[in-house]
């Protein structure tokens, strides 16, 4: 065998009878040959022999760009885009010719382009198109190219190719200097020697001239501007993380807010080929999806939005990208909310008993307009509105439902039915709460039947560790009428007497909303107030001449200065 060298620049007709390739004659080497698309090959490399050349396309894709020195001095660079596979090794972006249609060697390498990268490779200016690069040692055909998508391309990216299997890493891919990527041990000897070659034909075809201003890369994912670099060199903030690079030098990037707006649009069309699932491990993912929907256009904002509801329900139920769902409505338009709602209701059951996903369909609820949420309510009585309201996080959707969907026509004779079971949960440790929100933000015809069912019950919840909560509740946000017939049942209470709930842990705090009741709430006529004010006074007085143990309790004692205070106001 003999070496390949660079500078044996064959024809199509001489290919396959030059020495250096003779002993490849039977192989399909010349599988880029095309009578409209004649091509010179320019070998790289040692010519294996016996090896079967694959039918694969690349590109080298090269970009001018400048870059400031430590020094703060600006200098003209080249720079190389290189993927970095799962492997762990630098290469240039390739993939194998399709077996379903006749593909042409510039057709593959597009192809490969926009498959591995995500950019659209109509912004590449192929520099030699009669001519390919090519790697002896496995045939890959490599075509050079300028890379002419402008100052909003990103600087570093990771992508998930679309031929990746499930479950495999993502591809990081970064603009790289040539000499940084020449000198990196990642990269293989045959991509050093082609990226040589390359540089070499780009200086002749394209000579380096250094521009006037200094383009500015928006930054990708997890990287931030850097405002002050010396500065940073110097004297890194809290805020400022180290990285060292290949050769062993440092440097440092920030995360500090941007100060301005910045170009989006590379990056939602880079997002857009990814799988909504990268979401759920990645938090610089998450943290790019929520800048890009705070910089992004309306048209981005819908496009992330349709993108996320192709995977709603996995992304619902992850313990972080489920906030990401969340703030989606935030910055949603009314028509993407509505799309947002049309593909969670469907799932209602299933996110209900999530631990995070019952976060995005209280969420959804709302921003749910009128009428929407029949899909719900239906949900909801299939599995047992009382079993909701009962459990951990469907006590959550009984909250949302209520204190939105109040005047909902739909959901009116849902409320109904819901209160007349108000006797069956009001002692519950998370039925209470959907209670609750039923007295506060209820509709009136709804909020009565409660009543209706608690106020005889009402001495009782008022020492119990939960459904107290539901009696202060009553005797706060109630109408007038029912507030009276609240506080009557309370001082007429025989079992457990007024005193006894005075003294209890948590009957106390309602005796005392009671007595604030009394001094305040101006729509009872003051002489029934005052003449309640004066019953409670007869009964704890009369309670504490029959005990004095209970005449003593702290409790007991708070109660009666409340008391005092009630009578103040009422002038008695």
């Amino acid at each position: 065998r003999q070496p390949v060298h660079r500078d044996a620049l064959v024809s199509a007709e001489t290919y396959k009878y030059s020495a250096m390739t003779r002993v490849a004659q039977h192989l399909p080497t010349c599988w880029c040959q095309q009578p409209e698309y004649p091509f010179g090959h320019l070998m790289v490399g040692r010519f294996s022999g016996t090896a079967h050349w694959g039918r694969t396309a690349g590109i080298v894709a090269l970009r001018h760009t400048l870059k400031q020195n430590f020094d703060g001095k600006t200098e003209a660079v080249t720079e190389v885009l290189l993927v970095r596979r799962e492997n762990k090794q630098l290469d240039f972006p390739k993939r194998k010719r399709s077996r379903i249609q006749a593909e042409l060697a510039h057709e593959v390498a597009s192809r490969a382009w926009f498959e591995e990268t995500g950019l659209p490779s109509d912004h590449l200016n192929f520099l030699m198109p009669t001519q390919v690069f090519v790697d002896a040692a496995s045939g890959c055909h490599y075509f050079l190219a300028r890379w002419e998508g402008g100052p909003g391309c990103p600087k570093r990216w990771s992508l998930r190719p679309m031929h990746a299997r499930e479950g495999k890493s993502i591809t990081m891919l970064q603009w790289t200097p040539i000499r940084e990527a020449q000198s990196s041990a990642e990269l293989g000897k045959l991509q050093r020697m082609i990226l040589t070659a390359a540089e070499e034909e780009y200086h002749k075809i394209l000579p380096l001239v250094p521009s006037v201003s200094m383009p500015s890369y928006p930054p990708m994912f997890w990287e931030s501007p850097v405002q002050n670099f010396n500065q940073i060199l110097s004297k890194p903030s809290s805020k400022a993380e180290a990285l060292v690079l290949d050769d062993g030098r440092k440097t440092w990037r920030t995360s500090r807010p941007f100060e301005k707006p910045c170009q989006t649009d590379w990056e939602v069309a880079v997002l857009l080929r990814r799988a909504p699932a990268v979401l759920l491990g990645s938090e610089h993912e998450r943290e790019a999806v929520l800048r890009l929907l705070q910089q992004g256009s309306t048209v981005e904002k819908s496009d992330i939005v349709r993108w996320i509801c192709t995977d709603i329900l996995s992304l619902a139920e992850d313990k972080h990208a489920c906030r990401v769902v969340q703030r989606l409505f935030d910055f949603a338009t009314t028509d993407d909310a509505s799309f947002l709602v049309a593909h969670i209701f469907p799932h209602t059951q299933r996110l209900l008993e999530s631990q995070h996903g019952n976060h995005v369909l209280t969420k959804a609820v709302e921003v749910a307009a009128l009428g929407e949420v029949k899909q719900v309510i239906d949900c909801v009585r299939e599995m047992d509105m009382v079993y909701v309201a009962q459990h951990r996080f469907g006590c959550r959707l009984f909250e949302r439902l209520i204190e939105n969907h109040a005047e909902d026509e739909v959901t009116a004779r849902f409320f109904d039915e819901f209160s007349q079971r108000a006797g069956e949960m009001h002692k519950h440790k998370y039925g209470n709460y959907a209670l609750q929100s039923m007295v506060e933000h209820g509709p009136t015809n709804s909020k009565r039947k409660v009543f209706t069912e608690l106020v005889p019950e009402v001495p009782g919840m008022a020492v119990d560790r939960f459904a107290s909560h539901l009696a202060q509740k009553m005797i706060q946000c109630g109408d007038p009428e029912d507030k009276l017939q609240t506080v009557k049942a309370l001082i007429q209470a025989e079992e457990p007497a007024l005193a006894r709930i005075a003294a209890d842990r948590f009957g106390n705090f309602v005796v005392k909303d009671m007595l604030q009741c009394l001094s305040t709430e101006d729509e009872i006529p003051e002489k029934e107030r005052a003449a309640l004010a004066e019953l409670v006074r007869a009964k704890l007085d009369e309670a504490a001449e029959e005990s004095s143990e209970l005449a003593e309790s702290e409790t007991f004692q708070t109660v009666r200065q409340a008391l005092e205070e009630c009578r103040k106001a009422l002038f008695l």
